[in-house]
């Protein structure tokens, strides 16, 4: 079994105890491990990869898998959920995975350089891009998962990222918005 095989089945097992995926949205696990892969291509060249609200490792671990050389840190507040990262993280000897069970304003101020943050299911994107600013972090580059079917509601809001100096860049075919920071 291949290491993205292996989390999914670990996944599951550890769901049977501990709800940190929906049972219910099984059928959808294969689309949504697919486009945390499919984030890799648009990480940007400078710093870590941050997953805000890491949860049950959407797309930290595909990430960290696909990315093997690149530093991957997932912050979650949740300690049940970082009991799963962590234990996925040595199942599978991902090195480049640093699983943090902290508050992400607080982990923040003590790690100001931010490369490429991601925040699936995290917060709706204008309450994002104001926790951003309140708390005074600035990613070079934001990737937003989302889904399909909210691409209208989320068009919408593409002033607010570039209200805080982000220029929209993409919408691909996963419901990612990729944004980087104007001049950086």
């Amino acid at each position: 079994m291949d290491k993205l095989g292996t989390y999914t089945q670990a996944l599951k097992v550890y769901n049977e105890h501990t709800n940190i995926y929906a049972a219910t949205a099984y059928d959808a696990l294969p689309w949504h491990i697919e486009g945390s892969v499919g984030l890799a291509q648009w990480v940007g060249d400078e710093g870590p990869v941050i997953d805000f609200g890491s949860g049950c490792g959407l797309p930290a671990i595909p990430l960290a898998i696909a990315l093997p050389h690149r530093q991957v840190v997932a912050i979650e507040s949740k300690g049940r959920k970082t009991v799963f990262l962590k234990q996925v993280a040595h199942t599978l000897g991902l090195g480049n995975l640093t699983v943090v069970t902290q508050d992400i304003a607080a982990w923040a101020t003590q790690n100001p350089v931010m490369g490429t943050v991601t925040a699936k299911a995290f917060k709706p994107l204008p309450v994002l891009m104001g926790y951003l600013h309140r708390h005074r972090i600035v990613p070079q580059r934001l990737l937003i998962p989302a889904s399909l079917a909210s691409w209208e509601g989320w068009q919408s809001q593409l002033a607010t990222v570039r209200g805080y100096g982000f220029e929209f860049i993409q919408w691909d075919t996963h419901g990612v918005i990729v944004a980087t920071k104007q001049g950086g």
